[in-house]
């Protein structure tokens, strides 16, 4: 798998909503599956969906949840590094 890039010790509520509301506003244009060099993700709009909600339950209250919200940040970072991809 590539180097995660995204990830760092703590992240704002505002970063976070903004990076929501990114996929919130694509959610019908993502790809169906997405290949992250050994990482498949074999359902991405179902994968959003769930990390969304599950971060939105938790990350607030533990620090442990944002290794979970960088993989988010790092998807959204390949999906606009994707030619095929439309923003």
């Amino acid at each position: 798998m590539p180097q995660n890039i995204c990830f760092k010790p703590k992240s704002t509520p505002a970063e976070r909503q903004e990076c929501y509301e990114w996929f919130e506003q694509r959610m019908d244009r993502l790809p169906k599956e997405m290949n992250l060099s050994g990482l498949n993700i074999l359902d991405l709009p179902r994968f959003v969906q769930h990390s969304i909600r599950s971060l939105k339950t938790h990350l607030a209250q533990s620090p442990i949840y944002e290794g979970q919200f960088s993989l988010l940040l790092f998807v959204r970072e390949m999906l606009r590094k994707d030619p095929n991809f439309e923003e």
